[in-house]
């Protein structure tokens, strides 16, 4: 199967559009539709129309990315792609939204706490704590030989939130 869009960008930070195969825009119609049902007016009917007429046409111009993000967010979240379309949609989602601005920004925040991590490579781990920190965040503990780090997940993302060195 191709893949289910494509970027073109700019530079390799500004993304321009994404282009939908079939397959994509057969997922995302009738959810922009179902979005629609629940928006009577304003501003955010006015973004789902054009983002509905940019699903039709296969090609999601920047300016309605973020409506994309919103819907793409919404449904993953909730669970809404795989209980309603199945897994496969679903898979199909998460891959459409990581190729959109806020995809990429996740990602970036995941490559930098990776990078991060890769100090405690060869560490003895003396500790492993995950906890709750405030509405929709955690926080993981990670202790060694060396010290401590703490990563703070949230729906913000995910991030390094401090790192003490020595014992």
């Amino acid at each position: 199967m191709a893949d289910s869009a494509e970027a073109n960008s700019a530079d390799a930070t500004e993304l321009r559009e994404l282009l939908l195969d079939q397959t994509a825009r057969d997922l995302l119609a009738p959810e922009v539709e179902n979005v629609l049902q629940g928006v009577r007016g304003g501003p955010a009917r006015t973004r789902f129309l054009a983002l509905q007429a940019a699903v039709v046409g296969g090609r999601i111009p920047g300016e309605c990315l973020p409506a994309l993000e919103e819907l793409l967010a919404l449904g993953i979240e909730t669970g809404r792609f795989d209980k309603v379309h199945g897994r496969a949609a679903d898979t199909l989602a998460r891959g459409l939204f990581a190729r959109t601005p806020a995809g990429r920004a996740r990602t970036a925040q995941a490559d930098a706490v990776n990078a991060a991590l890769t100090a405690l490579r060869g560490a003895v781990i003396s500790g492993l704590t995950f906890a709750a920190d405030g509405p929709g965040g955690h926080r993981l503990t990670i202790e060694t030989d060396r010290g401590e780090m703490a990563v703070r997940i949230d729906r913000g993302g995910v991030q390094v939130d401090s790192v003490g060195i020595g014992a």
